[in-house]
């Protein structure tokens, strides 16, 4: 076994370029032949001593045999590397695999010393991800519909395997698939590794389809659960970036969920059906109106998500439920609940004096509400003017009343504060207390804690020039207090004539509220550290189909009871693992064997619940 040099010429540019094989000399036929046994690329890294010095320890590694030199640090990693590719070839050509599963004894006399074990690598949940591919009908839809050819293909599983498994960096994500993950198993690459520069292509690849893919997921998760809703959650969230930016015509600077203001930020709008799966996504600047993006994306649900013969109800935030939108919708013949953003002052007096209905939420706390009824005027599509009765909701929780009673109090803490440094200031003889100094430090404060100023009464007294005194106290009765825990929820269905079922309907949007959520902690999609909109547009894309594919597990799983979240499942899955061996044999032959562990019983409790084999194989052996 040895490495030779090859050099190949461009005919048209008269371009040399420069190549190293893995060769291997043997006789067929009494005739000496040499055996291409794998394409190393240019190995621009290593000298030619070192390269020398690679050929003799792939044969060491091969052969498992002991090596009497100290290692180069360099050499080893391209050995290893190397060793792994060419084992993978061996095992996957049949015609040199050993039978040994034919439940018969088979005995080989093998050198107990010569016994040498490779890295395990993680197969459970790369198994589980495959099969999941399969009952989704990936290998066929992107070979078939898409006309991807076999290796595109399999370099877009690398990338869903790697942000299902290893989220991170594309660099961080193709180390652990190449030194951790036992992908190759099932997606063999004739590079026999996988790079960040293809997880950035498999994401391009992914995101030129996104429609197509998106509507195949659509079809196929609505067969396999066998459920058809007419239900639309759509709600925007915000990814911030590591960077300036400057390349990216989306990045600006907003109003950021995670307090990260200091970072550009792009905004996302998702539609997900009520199970969490993803209909359609759209990506805007990071200073875009939430209000404005509706539109846009009913335009798109027209074009690209099926049309039902239900009419279709959409759930919003309160961030976008104007009534220019709640508007819109019905002009677009769809049905709307949303949170009001109207004050409806004179209903809530009269929800405070009615008997409220009580009822517990999923989580035992205590829910009051009332149903109420109003007149609600829009403009069709036809341009004539009508009049429908909406149904309003008034709901009292007392979690979420102590929940912003706790918010009220840290802002009336930190405006307290404020005050009194300012009124440490003003009775300071050398303090800065002119007149437009002292308001300009109280209208920052209040800036800074907006929202509080109405719970106290401020008074400031001046001398013409300088403030001379502050005093302030904390109003005992506000009206926003008394507002505490209250909202109103309205919804154009007049089918609604139980308090709990509206509450519980309009309580649905959680479900993509949790899709944000486990895109970010989960799923690793943030912070963004691309600086192009179509990479940086990708990267969030390969992230919501990664979600699918999750939210199909996990919704499988939650039918059989088993409510894990996907980073327990993950650390359950990767105790299955394949670990290869070595034997020396006593005719002087290596013997290579492949196992894959048996499952734990946690790991087969998943693979049942799924309907999954718990095997990929038992064992697979080479003697060479």
């Amino acid at each position: 076994m040895y490495i030779r040099k090859v050099e190949t010429k461009n005919p048209q540019t008269g371009k040399v370029y420069l190549k190293y094989q893995l060769v291997k000399s043997r006789r067929v036929d009494g005739v000496p032949r040499t055996e291409i046994l794998l394409t190393l690329g240019k190995l621009s890294n290593l000298n030619e001593g070192e390269i020398k010095l690679l050929a003799d320890r792939i044969n060491d590694l091969f052969t498992n045999q002991h090596t009497l030199f100290p290692i180069e640090t360099n050499v080893e990693y391209f050995a290893q590397a190397f060793i792994k590719k060419l084992l993978n070839k061996y095992f996957m050509e049949k015609k040199t695999l050993r039978e040994y599963n034919t439940g018969k004894p088979v005995f080989e006399t093998i050198d107990v010393n010569s016994i040498n074990t490779i890295t395990p690598l993680s197969i459970g949940g790369e198994y589980l991800c495959k099969q999941a591919f399969d009952e989704l009908g990936f290998p066929e839809f992107f070979c078939n519909q898409l006309g991807w050819s076999e290796e595109q293909t399999k370099k877009v599983f690398h990338a869903l395997t790697g942000r299902l498994l290893y989220a991170s960096s594309e660099r961080n994500t193709a180390k652990c698939l190449n030194e951790n993950s036992g992908s190759q198993e099932f997606y063999p690459l004739a590079s026999g590794m996988i790079n960040r520069n293809q997880l950035y292509k498999a994401s391009l690849d992914l995101y030129e389809h996104k429609d197509a893919i998106e509507k195949h997921i659509r079809y196929k998760v609505r067969d396999i659960f066998n459920y058809n809703s007419n239900i639309l959650l759509y709600d925007l969230t915000n990814h911030h970036f590591e960077g300036k930016m400057n390349g990216c015509t989306k990045a600006f600077y907003g109003r950021n969920k995670q307090k990260r203001n200091d970072c550009k930020q792009i905004t996302v709008g998702l539609v997900s059906d009520m199970h969490g799966f993803c209909q359609h996504s759209d990506y805007f600047s990071g200073n875009v109106s939430e209000t404005k993006t509706l539109e846009i994306i009913l335009d798109s649900l027209e074009t690209k998500v099926d049309n039902q013969k239900k009419r279709q109800c959409v759930i919003l935030d309160a961030g976008i439920a104007t009534e220019d939108n709640l508007k819109l919708l019905l002009k677009r013949k769809m049905d709307y609940i949303a949170v009001s953003r109207s004050n409806h002052t004179k209903l809530k007096a009269k929800a405070q004096e009615e008997k409220l209905v009580t009822f517990e939420n999923k989580s035992g706390d205590e829910i009051s509400a009332k149903i109420f009824t109003d007149t609600f005027n829009y403009v069709d599509s036809g341009g004539e003017k009508k009049e429908i009765t909406e149904t309003l909701l008034f709901v009292n929780s007392p979690l979420k009343k102590a929940k912003e009673k706790s918010i009220n109090q840290n802002k009336c803490d930190r405006f307290e504060k404020g005050l009194q440094s300012l009124q440490k200031t003003i009775d300071n003889p050398k303090g800065r207390r002119k007149i437009e100094q002292i308001n300009q430090r109280l209208g920052r404060l209040k800036e800074r804690c907006r929202g509080v100023v109405t719970y106290f009464d401020i008074e400031l007294k001046d001398d013409g020039l300088k403030i001379t005194s502050l005093d302030y106290k904390r109003k005992t009765e506000v009206r926003k207090e008394k507002e505490t825990g209250t909202y109103i929820i309205r919804t154009n269905l007049t089918n609604q004539k139980d308090e709990k079922d509206l509450w519980m309907a309009y309580r649905i949007i959680n479900e993509v509220e949790t899709v944000f959520r486990f895109l970010k902690s989960q799923l690793d999609v943030r912070g963004i550290y691309h600086h192009k909109d179509d990479t940086i547009e990708a990267h969030i894309n390969l992230t919501i189909q990664s979600y699918n594919v999750v939210n199909f597990i996990r919704h499988r799983l939650n039918e059989q009871k088993i409510n894990h979240d996907w980073k327990e499942i993950v650390r359950i899955m990767s105790t299955q693992s394949i670990v290869m061996n070595a034997f020396n044999t006593k005719e002087e032959k290596t013997l290579w064997v492949k196992t894959c562990s048996r499952p734990t019983a946690k790991v087969y409790e998943i693979y049942k619940a799924m309907g999954y084999k718990n095997m990929p194989y038992n064992r697979k052996s080479i003697l060479i």
